[in-house]
């Protein structure tokens, strides 16, 4: 985990991520990377996602973030997450 001010990088590792969540990462698909943000207004992100490639349906961690993970047309994961008290 890096972080600068208020913005934290963290770099997960391709077994990590596969054992959270299976399938997540296919290059046959498209790009490998991940981008995941941290927000408030999932329910407006959500409505706004359409019909988009989920790769993860919602949902809630044992940390307690609310996350949904679509795969945007560049093949580029996105996670989206809402932490509790934030929306």
């Amino acid at each position: 985990m890096l972080q600068r001010d208020n913005a934290p990088v963290m770099y997960q590792s391709f077994a990590s991520i596969e054992a959270d969540i299976p399938g997540m990462i296919d290059p046959a698909k498209g790009s490998v990377t991940t981008i995941y943000l941290r927000l408030t207004g999932l329910d407006e992100i959500k409505a706004q996602l359409l019909a988009g490639d989920v790769v993860q349906e919602e949902r809630l961690t044992f940390y307690g973030a609310r996350e949904i993970f679509v795969r945007a047309p560049c093949g580029t994961t996105v996670g989206f997450s809402e932490m509790p008290g934030n929306r």
